[in-house]
């Protein structure tokens, strides 16, 4: 309890959630014990967000990554992380879902943002930016990048063919 803020529930928790789900409110245990039924696991659901100081181009939502546990993660509530896989056989419905959401989007649009830029593993956004200039080949690409590092963003913006960025003032050069 915050003498400030008032008693700590599942609607004003103490931390950001991490995980989301879409079934009904329940208890822990009731959580726990659908987190281990296989038919249910699959619906919990990994929010996306920023990893201070972590190495834009590393995947940290795969196995051998601790940033969830050590709750490191700067959680975005509104956005949650695909598992894309290093390869288009690791998930074939979601890698063609999203290429077709990506070509749909191309023929309506001469531009696309790319927000949170650094957040996409860099081969999945290689293959989208394909698939989309396969439709519009001169894609007007702009995209979010806090790297922090101007030799990762010229990583990004050379792979992706990236048309011009978005910076945060504080993380702006000169």
């Amino acid at each position: 309890r915050s003498s400030d803020l008032g008693p700590i529930t599942k609607k004003d928790p103490i931390v950001t959630r991490y995980f989301t789900y879409w079934f009904k409110e329940m208890t822990l245990e009731e959580e726990e014990a659908m987190m281990h039924d296989p038919d249910k696991a699959c619906h919990f659901l990994a929010h996306n967000g920023w990893v201070m100081g972590d190495d834009p181009l590393r995947n940290f939502a795969e196995a051998g990554s601790n940033v969830y546990l050590r709750r490191e993660l700067i959680a975005w509530g509104d956005s949650v992380k695909l598992r894309y896989g290093d390869k288009r056989e690791d998930c074939p419905y979601l890698w063609e879902h999203m290429k077709k959401y990506t070509e749909i989007t191309a023929k309506y649009f001469h531009g696309v943002r790319l927000d949170n830029c650094h957040s996409t593993p860099i081969h999945v956004a290689e293959e989208m930016l394909a698939a989309a200039r396969s439709v519009r080949p001169n894609l007007y690409v702009i995209a979010e990048l806090f790297t922090g590092s101007e030799y990762i963003d010229n990583v990004f913006v050379n792979r992706l063919g990236i048309t011009s960025l978005i910076r945060e003032a504080m993380s702006a050069y000169n």
